[in-house]
């Protein structure tokens, strides 16, 4: 009696295990009928195989999109970029921030700073090439200042 009460409550057990796989794998069919259904499809394997169509084109387009980013920073790279400019009084006497020094810099420190100083009587204009962030001309106070306010605001521009 006891071994049929045993066997008895071991088919119970299996039945029980039976009934937990049957729920966990109807959970899992009614998912994949809910994914066919959304995504207009016939079978999962076109789901999957369009799906990684589309991402082989989203990679592809995200190169592109590198390729073209990488162009844009080599071009820009060579534009001239924050510009500063800074007025002031060059000669005692003269009224107003007439005179002025501004320096246009590229991504690699080269450039022009231009200056003009302004008299009563005339007008003087000079232009200082730049290397690297270095003049090989001697530079007033006023344009070592807009050097230096481009080459400060390159740095914090940069990545």
């Amino acid at each position: 009696m006891e071994i049929l009460v045993g066997i008895v409550g071991l088919l119970l057990l299996l039945n029980l295990g039976q009934l937990i796989a049957l729920c966990r794998m109807t959970g899992r069919v009614r998912y994949l009928v809910r994914l066919l259904q959304v995504t207009d499809h016939d079978s999962l394997d076109v789901f999957i195989k369009a799906s990684q169509a589309d991402i082989e084109n989203l990679r592809r387009r995200l190169d592109d999109i590198l390729a073209w980013q990488r162009r844009t920073d080599e071009i820009l790279a060579e534009c001239a970029r924050t510009p500063v400019l800074v007025r002031y009084r060059a000669f005692e006497g003269v009224g107003g921030d007439q005179s002025y020094s501004c320096a246009f810099l590229d991504g690699r420190g080269d450039g022009v700073i231009l200056t003009s100083l302004y008299s009563p009587s005339c007008s003087y204009s000079y232009g200082k090439p730049v290397q690297r962030g270095q003049s090989d001309y001697a530079l007033s106070a006023e344009e070592q200042e807009v050097l230096d306010q481009v080459l400060s605001a390159r740095r914090q521009s940069s990545p």
